[in-house]
């Protein structure tokens, strides 16, 4: 750690290292006893009980399932059918088994199907898949454990299920903390690896969604556009770094609609960098400490290397930064630093430098690339360990601010601003194709409009950005189109590019602090 600028602070303590689990174990322990009371209660009591606790458990998993679509990947399954139909797939599976069951999942799936074509083609088969399946994960296999436990030998049953259960997920718990370094879906469930998998011999549920790679969050553009279904890696590729898909506190990537992709309707739903949130769903996780993922950067850092060296090849996003915001022998801060890469160009002529970056892998690989030529902190947007008025320049490319529920991070880069400095965000043009095109493929409910008038409300002007990416040859860029959209985006965006270069377009947001009026 080199010694910092003047103008910064030491860094601040970090928070409380997180769980290698992703859970609080003691409460998780706690609400696993109580579940198990509540169980077990019903069925000594009365077996027909544990049908009830079942009713009530398959409305809970369902609404929360609903809930991990929507915000993950944003998806809107039709909660209100799939509530009504797993009610009657529980209940009917008493007294007429498994006929019962049978037509109640039929009926349900045909109102999927039904109640989905009100909203018309766009995106029809994705949303009745996630319907379908949510109908079928959740209310169609507990409706099993009412067959399991009417039959005379019932208790006996349900016990013994319960036991393989529980065996399953201790046991896939012990080797996901012990050995587990390959996740599965890092941005639905990051703490989930294939080595639990092995040992538990089930998939598990998805448990928060930032942007989901397999049901979630895509990538898409600058750092990550993460937000919504389906993360792909790219065939042969191994190029994660070990723990970097683990997240941790909650740091610049609050949830922001904008930075970090959301599925809402104002900002990305993870595009650049992180993931995204609807406005609302925002601020209630960054009331929560979560963290939203960026998925391209954090798993695959070699293949998101390669890309930042094929963004901008005419330099002309660095042109519109030195007109607007020229940094020569000014102190910089660049928040949502990523593992460096655009550091070095302002040290060449900067005062001072300063990353701010939340993922610990990130902040390492951002320190060894710089050495003492900038001090890279592991924190967060909206809670900069810098002093107030201490740098000239704040610069954020594709990292955070992208529209409603970015707040805190604005008004912490004008905290640390001085009088007359500048705050430069850089991030996707979605209304320039081809790019364009595709991201809004991926994140129907993205509005570029709604997110510039943002901006423009918060007293920032805007210059567009024509931009090419070049990539050194066509393995390259598969990668790199990969990591950035849904698998069917990404093929239909790798067949449409037919050369090795394609146009970008970009958006710069500016905004100067005031200068003071009181005398030095």
């Amino acid at each position: 750690m080199t010694a910092s600028s003047p103008h910064t602070t030491a860094m601040v303590p970090p928070a409380r290292r997180p769980s290698r689990a992703g859970r609080d174990l003691v409460a998780a322990i706690t609400v696993g006893v109580g579940m198990a009371g509540v169980i077990l209660a019903s069925l000594l009591v009365e077996r027909h009980l544990f049908i009830a606790v079942l009713a009530l458990s398959t409305a809970v998993a369902t609404w929360e399932l609903a809930g991990a679509l929507r915000r993950g990947a944003g998806i809107e399954v039709p909660l209100p059918v799939l509530l009504a139909g797993g009610q009657a797939m529980v209940w009917l599976s008493w007294p007429f088994r498994l006929q019962g069951l049978a037509v109640a999942f039929a009926v349900t799936a045909v109102a999927v199907l039904l109640w989905r074509m009100r909203a018309g083609s766009e995106n029809y088969l994705r949303d009745v898949a996630a319907g379908l399946f949510t109908a079928a994960y959740v209310p169609l296999f507990c409706s099993f454990a009412v067959l399991l436990v009417v039959p005379d030998d019932g208790l006996a049953r349900v016990l013994t299920f319960l036991i393989c259960g529980v065996a399953s997920d201790v046991g896939g718990y012990a080797t996901g903390v012990l050995f587990g370094r390959h996740p599965m879906a890092p941005t639905i469930s990051p703490k989930k690896s294939w080595e639990l998998r092995r040992v538990a011999g089930r998939r598990h549920g998805g448990e928060r969604v930032g942007g989901a790679p397999a049901a979630g969050r895509r990538v898409v553009g600058g750092r990550a556009h993460g937000r919504a279904a389906g993360h792909v890696r790219h065939p042969g590729r191994s190029d994660r770094v070990d723990g970097q898909a683990r997240p941790r506190h909650q740091g610049h990537e609050h949830p922001a609609p904008g930075a970090r992709r959301p599925p809402g309707p104002d900002g990305l739903p993870a595009p650049h960098r992180r993931g995204g949130l609807g406005a609302a769903q925002h601020r209630r996780a960054v009331s929560q400490g979560s963290l939203i993922p960026s998925p391209n950067i954090w798993n695959w850092p070699e293949v998101y290397e390669r890309e930042n060296r094929a963004q901008d090849a005419e330099g002309a996003i660095w042109a519109a930064l030195r007109d607007a915001a020229p940094w020569a022998g000014a102190d910089v801060l660049d928040v949502g630093c990523g593992d460096g890469f655009h550091l070095p160009v302002f040290a060449a002529e900067a005062a001072s430098v300063t990353g701010v970056e939340p993922h610990a892998g990130l902040v390492e690989r951002a320190r060894a690339r710089m050495g003492a030529r900038a001090v890279v902190h592991r924190a967060g947007a909206a809670e900069l360990p810098l002093a107030d008025a201490g740098v000239d320049v704040v610069h954020a490319r594709t990292a955070y601010f992208f529209g409603p529920g970015c707040e805190p991070g604005l008004a912490e880069a004008q905290r640390v601003l001085r009088p007359g400095g500048v705050l430069a965000i850089v991030d996707l043009d979605a209304t320039v194709a081809p790019y364009g095109d595709w991201m809004r493929a991926d994140l129907p409910r993205y509005r570029p409009d709604r997110v510039e008038k943002f901006f423009e409300r918060q007293g920032f002007s805007m210059r567009r950005i024509a931009t090419t990416w070049r990539f050194p040859d066509r393995d390259t860029l598969e990668a790199v189109l990969s990591i950035e959209f849904s698998q069917s985006v990404a093929q239909r965006a790798i067949a449409a590019t037919t050369g090795l270069a394609l146009p970008v377009g970009y958006r710069l947001h500016v905004r100067r602090k005031e200068p003071s009026l009181r005398p030095a």
